[in-house]
């Protein structure tokens, strides 16, 4: 008897590492790479990380929660800031 194996679908609880969180943030509209993540964790600026070993494991809810506040206030174009 053969069953249908079908991939889990994604969990927002189960940890994830850099690349996929880059992805993922990348998707969501938050451009960034594993390897800016990389330099913002070293710097203690990006979003808040585990470690498992010498891995880091990232929550999908607080590196989103990161990204939105890391969002700079709109600006105003340089043609209508002049115009005023």
């Amino acid at each position: 008897m053969r069953m249908d194996y079908r991939a889990p679908e994604h969990s927002t609880k189960r940890p994830m590492g850099r690349a996929e969180l880059a992805s993922r943030l990348s998707e969501a509209g938050y451009p960034i790479s594993k390897w800016t993540l990389a330099m913002k964790a070293s710097r203690g600026e990006g979003p808040p990380y585990q470690l498992f070993g010498r891995q880091c494991l990232y929550s999908w809810p607080s590196a989103l929660a990161w990204a939105r506040q890391s969002l700079k206030t709109p600006r105003a174009r340089a043609a209508k800031m002049i115009a005023q």
